[in-house]
């Protein structure tokens, strides 16, 4: 009896990692092809997507709702500061000080200070939650600098607006101009431009990659017939983009003047197959199968002890 257990369990084992190196094997041949189609240099021409719309949105669902009730604001407060207390020691005693740039709803903010940070907050715009506006607030365009004075901070954080700042090298060097020698400088943000949902339309354009599928004109009359909703309202356009690729942000990193302590990256694989229904809308664009298939990225810098 054991001899015939262990024998089902080697059995098991192999054809799982069959399975897997099989899935792997078509991921890989996937990917091929896509960059096969990327590489081509002919001029996009969105004809066939463009005729195929009302069969792609029916397809497809976007991505599932971001939420802006309390709960859901309250919930990603949460993780977004427990994310911070595992990364950077000196958060796991209360005292600290934090600067979160583009704060949104800066409830991340508000769930650092209630450990006993002490939170500033800083955003192009004031629409921060009910329970944040006892925070320190500054409005301001980073990307035209920031009023606040060098090394006082001991972390500086900002959430899913890196893909969104005009100036990406201006917002970092006013990020790690105000932290202490040493401090640490948090950035996770997504979908960047070139990714499935890096439009940042999917209550509207349920489709993956609309950005390529259709072109501009195309897609924004869509947009004024069907109307965009982000943020938790109705708007008259999309959020601005700088449309970065993650090569030009890997850079970005590797010349900040810091030290790269922690660094990831989210995929968006499942959506190659599109690109492959549709290649002339992907051809001549200089996209590359990493900007296509990587959606976010997260990082933890440092800022040298011998920078002021």
């Amino acid at each position: 009896m054991l001899v015939l257990r262990a024998f089902k369990a080697t059995a098991t084992h192999f054809l799982s990692e069959l399975r897997r190196r099989r899935a792997q094997a078509r991921r890989e041949a996937q990917r091929r092809r896509v960059a096969a189609i990327l590489a081509r240099e002919d001029s996009p021409d969105c004809s066939a997507a463009e005729a195929a719309f009302d069969l792609l949105q029916a397809k497809y669902s976007g991505v599932p709702e971001y939420g802006y009730d309390p709960y859901s604001t309250w919930q990603r407060g949460v993780e977004r500061a427990e994310t911070l207390l595992t990364l950077v020691d000196l958060l796991k005693t209360p005292g600290a000080r934090i600067l979160e740039a583009g704060c949104g709803d800066a409830m991340a903010g508000y769930i650092l200070s209630t450990f006993g940070h002490e939170v500033t907050l800083t955003d192009l715009e004031d629409w921060r939650d009910a329970r944040a506006r006892h925070l320190a607030f500054t409005p301001a365009d980073i990307c035209q600098g920031l009023t606040l004075k060098d090394n006082q901070f001991d972390v500086s954080a900002t959430y899913n607006s890196f893909e969104h700042f005009s100036d990406p090298k201006m917002v970092i060097a006013q990020l790690v101009r105000v932290l202490k020698p040493g401090g640490c400088l948090f950035t996770e943000f997504g979908p960047l431009f070139a990714g499935p949902w890096g439009m940042h339309a999917y209550r509207t354009l349920r489709m993956p990659f609309p950005q390529f599928l259709f072109s501009e004109s195309f897609w924004r009359a869509k947009l004024r017939t069907l109307g965009i909703r982000d943020l938790n309202r109705q708007m008259d356009d999309l959020q601005p983009l700088n449309r970065w690729t993650v090569g030009q942000f890997r850079d970005l990193w590797k010349t900040s003047g810091c030290e790269i302590v922690s660094y990831s990256e989210g995929l968006a694989e499942p959506h190659l197959d599109i690109i492959e229904r549709f290649p002339k809308s992907f051809q001549g664009r200089n996209l590359t199968i990493e900007d296509v298939s990587i959606q976010s990225v997260k990082v933890l810098l440092r800022k040298n002890f011998g920078m002021t």
